[in-house]
């Protein structure tokens, strides 16, 4: 192993390419106990389902994959240590972030979750860390250090073998046809193949397409102020509002009774991940998958608010940059925005926002205003001060197993952040001076069905949210009607009164006009599907 100089020699009878494949093989049963028997499943499943064709393209595809493994540790045992660096790093990191998206939602990472992470507020990701990361990427990141330590010293070509292994391998990522995305592959390879999908038609993709410009200008000035309420993780059923047993929203409860709140009560989500809602919320998609790439073609609502005059405002209460799918070039429509640096970044921010947007519908009319909020995302206990605690006991940590535990610090969260909004906004019924949608972007697991992720997988809890509507003058409207994420931009260009020929096709109902007559299947798209061509589920409360 060692020659007279004290450098370390690969035995004659083992080359770079043998450990390559030892290590693979080692790095197969590693996926197969620490991922719960990906390959067993698979193989199960195209033995009983599939046909010849299938079967054949499956067991092709398997061994493709695995033959890219190999490939890649080849090109780090052979190249010299300098440039076994990259390579490395690449490995290390793949095996970390697989192992902990495993560990978070018991998936590997998706092209949805690299642009989810890229446009989400870095708080979000930051208070949730722990959750996403495992110890047992340790595991294959040691093996892969002593097999680099037994290859230190590289191999003569190659460089030119890893160059050309390299090429390889990123022809291969780029692979898109049908079942590659379904095929069991290790957390290295599939890392490698959701970068390089990304790469190609997550970025870029909207480049491809420009918004309309809208010429119309409404003839009058608006008599009104509407106000978009787009919350945090916020599941529609731990609300009093819509019968939960613990009190988490007395302001509202108070509001219904008043006669000024009509309630659509579980209304569905678009999507699991809040880049996703956002997107159908805000650019008016009709439906998901998005196959025409509406969600890049549509006027935004901020530019429907400008065409009927109104002076536009978005609130952020998450991040200081854009994330929630407005892009710069969309914010020529957006007179004033405030973001944390001006609303504070603590347990107050909601409630410094909702002080500010009630001082803004006092003093004025004509305002259209949206506000995500900073609502009630993991860790629940610091969405509210501890001297608000009402329910006990609480969640302290990053524990995410037990429900009642959970239940009890997020509708403390709830009971702060939600209520406490509105009752700065609104803290007299009779003085409510804005016509006011209120959703969330999201539900949350809360663990209930053993679940040990919040949100961004494809559980029914995570698409229920609350949705409702605040006026100051009656509105005849049939609350029985089934809900969703896609009856709401239709409702603001109702509110705005947007003529029929300048707003987009096709679109949803308004909830304006929805009827129980109008009763449809709801569905929603998991967050591990694409937003463009992924199958969505049934919403069945």
């Amino acid at each position: 192993m060692f020659t007279s100089k004290g450098k370390r020699q690969l035995s004659p009878y083992i080359s770079p390419f043998m450990l390559a494949v030892i290590f693979s093989l080692l790095l197969l049963a590693y996926d197969e106990w620490y991922f719960t028997g990906r390959y067993i499943q698979f193989l199960r499943n195209i033995t009983v389902q599939g046909t010849f064709f299938s079967l054949t393209r499956s067991y092709v595809l398997l061994t493709l994959l695995f033959c890219a493994q190999v490939l890649f540790s080849w090109a780090v045992f052979v190249v010299r240590p300098w440039w076994k660096l990259p390579f490395g790093f690449l490995f290390v990191y793949s095996a970390f972030a697989q192992a902990g998206y495993w560990n978070a939602f018991n998936r590997f990472i998706t092209v949805q979750d690299v642009l989810t992470a890229y446009y989400s507020p870095a708080g979000l990701w930051r208070d949730a860390i722990g959750m996403f990361f495992s110890w047992y990427a340790f595991i294959p990141t040691l093996l892969f250090l002593f097999f680099i330590w037994l290859t230190w010293n590289g191999h003569e070509g190659g460089r030119v073998i890893a160059l050309t292994t390299a090429v390889l391998l990123t022809l291969f990522a780029t692979l898109s046809w049908a079942g590659v995305r379904h095929t069991p592959a290790s957390a290295n390879i599939r890392f490698l193949n959701t970068m390089a999908e990304t790469g190609w038609g997550g970025f870029s993709a909207p480049q491809q397409f420009e918004r309309p410009t809208l010429t119309y200008q409404a003839p009058n000035p608006p008599p009104n102020n509407i106000i978009l309420v787009i919350d945090e993780s916020i599941r529609g059923d731990h609300l009093s509002i819509n019968g939960y047993e613990r009190p988490t929203t007395p302001t509202l409860d108070q509001l219904a009774q008043y006669g000024a709140l009509y309630n659509w009560g579980i209304a569905a989500a678009s999507a699991t991940c809040s880049l996703q809602t956002n997107h159908v919320i805000l650019n008016g998609v009709p439906h998901l998958p998005d196959t025409d790439y509406h969600v890049y073609q549509n006027a935004t609502i901020f530019q429907y608010a400008k065409a009927m005059g109104y002076r536009t405002y978005h609130f952020d209460a998450q991040a200081d940059y854009l994330w929630n799918g407005i892009t710069f070039s969309d914010l020529v429509y957006v007179d004033e925005r405030m973001t944390p640096q001006t609303l504070g970044s603590d347990v107050d921010t909601d409630l410094q926002a909702a002080e500010l947007i009630h001082d803004i519908i006092h003093t004025s009319t004509g305002n259209f205003i949206i506000i995500n909020k900073k609502g009630v995302h993991f860790p629940y206990f610091r969405a509210y001060p501890a001297e608000a605690t009402l329910w006990e006991p609480i969640v302290d940590n990053l524990a995410y197993n037990d429900y009642t535990l959970l239940s009890n610090t997020y509708d403390n969260g709830l009971r702060y952040t939600v209520d406490g909004f509105f009752s700065r906004l609104i803290p007299n019924p009779a003085e409510l001076a804005a016509t006011i949608i209120y959703t969330a972007d999201h539900g949350q697991t809360l663990s209930q069905n053993g679940e040990h992720w919040a949100h961004c997988r494809g559980s029914l809890n995570e698409a229920i949210v609350p949705l409702f509507i605040l006026s100051p003058q009656p509105l005849a409207v049939d609350t029985s009607y089934p809900a969703s994420h896609f009856n709401i931009f239709p409702t603001l260009l109702d509110l705005m009164g947007v003529p029929p020929a300048i707003r987009p096709t096709p679109l949803p109902l308004s909830l304006l006009e929805a009827t129980a007559a109008d009763t449809a299947p709801r569905f929603y798209l998991p967050a591990d599907r694409d937003f463009f061509t992924g199958e969505p589920v049934p919403f069945d409360p």
